[in-house]
């Protein structure tokens, strides 16, 4: 028997982190593929207007250092730093860079670096706003997701209130994400009851049903249906969402399975 408490997170809980209690979280790795997705943004957005890549190319630089920025106050080693500074000597913010070389210096460094993070977040919220375009949520996606995970894997609620400042806007930017893509989130906002197999959520009408599977399924990879009577697919996060035109209850159905494995119906409502 192994009474080694810091084994789940392979004997490096300042690096690694385990909040279910399961497996070890690489929170360096997170922080890199959330921040390069955001850096190379030009690979993802080449099918949107020309208006749309520009706005979007100069908020995704302002994402990408927001991420490598609140990464290194949680990751102690140099690289979320040293990383901003080059984006920042990239986009001839050499003040920003002056910034992020502060902040390789503990404590003193995540003191520089608050005053970028304000900005950065707002970048966020703008291209949040974008994101309810159906086309560019189709587009940003993966990174959104990325994102989203990331803020919900930090323990920002658990913070010093020194920080508050610095945290309570990045609590209601995981939170706002949250309602745009998260399939849990956006499902339990809807009325129904618990079946047998799980939640039972139910909608007015085939409109309201349509626009609901546009949103859950944006941005989604088809799968091969296999002997399901419909379309399967998979979203960024593991969720894989099916819709049939024929259920029991009469009418298309949405059937979505959780990564954690929940399976929740969604059917028009009986009138």
């Amino acid at each position: 028997m192994d009474f080694n408490l810091y084994r789940l997170v392979f004997n490096a809980p300042t690096v690694y982190n385990d909040p279910s209690g399961l497996a070890g979280v690489d929170l360096a790795k997170k922080i890199q593929d959330t921040a390069e997705f955001f850096r190379d943004i030009g690979n993802h957005i080449k099918n949107l207007p020309p208006d749309t890549r520009a706005k979007i190319a100069d908020l995704a630089l302002d994402i990408a250092q927001l991420i490598l920025d609140i990464g290194g106050i949680f990751e102690p080693t140099p690289f979320c730093d040293l990383t901003s500074g080059a984006i920042s000597v990239a986009r001839g913010d050499f003040l920003g860079a002056l910034s992020s070389g502060l902040s390789v210096v503990p404590y003193l460094g995540d003191i520089a670096k608050f005053g970028k993070i304000g900005k950065y977040i707002k970048s966020a919220e703008t291209l949040l706003n974008l994101a309810r375009d159906r086309a560019v949520l189709s587009a940003l996606r993966p990174g959104l997701t990325h994102l989203y995970e990331l803020l919900k894997f930090l323990p920002l609620e658990k913070t010093p209130k020194c920080l508050d400042e610095v945290v309570a806007p990045l609590i209601k930017l995981r939170d706002e994400l949250g309602k745009l893509i998260d399939p849990r989130i956006i499902l339990d906002a809807l009325p129904g009851k618990i079946g047998k197999t799980g939640p039972i959520k139910e909608v007015p009408n085939v409109q309201v049903l349509d626009d609901l599977w546009d949103l859950l399924s944006c941005g989604a990879g088809q799968l091969d249906s296999g002997t399901y009577p419909g379309v399967v697919k998979q979203l960024p996060d593991g969720t894989i969402i099916r819709r049939r035109l024929e259920s029991r209850s009469g009418g298309p159905t949405l059937d979505i399975t959780l990564p954690d494995g929940t399976y929740i119906k969604v059917h028009i409502k009986k009138q």
